[in-house]
């Protein structure tokens, strides 16, 4: 009988961390997805990764810039005309993720990293997933670069 609960929870074990890593791998992929055709400046293709949702929100934040724009209508049209104002990245860009959170439920999805690109600026990244049609679709993107502000102003003491 011992022998029979302990390969039930071995069994138990395995698929739920088989599902998690499935969700995980899925959430990357359309993170991955929606950075590339941004940087592709394929706007049909970028939105396909997005929420169509007045609670989404969308935010970039540096020492001299911020750009945000909240709900699906506001972020869709900001992201039409910088794609129109900005040409597509020359060459290949590398990004590279890691430091990855995640807390995942049924139909909401959260995912903390760290990017870096060939400009050797790395950003912390924060997407908020929310699971639509069977699909993890972006609600939520916050990013910040940290680099861009005085080291003074970096996680001050409280």
């Amino acid at each position: 009988m011992k022998t029979t609960a302990f390969l039930l929870t071995l069994l138990l074990f395995s698929v739920t961390t088989l599902f998690a890593q499935g969700e995980e791998d899925a959430i990357r992929q359309v993170i991955e997805g929606e950075t590339n055709a941004w940087l592709e400046r394929n706007y049909d293709k970028w939105a396909e990764h997005w929420g169509h949702t007045p609670y989404a929100y969308f935010s970039v934040t540096m020492n001299e810039y911020i750009e945000f724009a909240d709900g699906w209508d506001e972020i869709s049209s900001h992201m039409k005309q910088s794609m129109e104002q900005n040409p597509p990245v020359e060459g290949k860009m590398n990004v590279d993720r890691s430091d990855w959170h995640y807390k995942i439920t049924d139909n909401i999805a959260w995912a903390r990293f760290d990017q870096s690109t060939n400009n050797g600026v790395t950003l912390k990244e924060q997407r908020v997933l929310e699971k639509m049609e069977g699909q993890w679709k972006i609600i939520n993107m916050t990013t910040v670069n940290p680099s861009s502000y005085p080291v003074e102003a970096r996680n001050p003491e409280p």
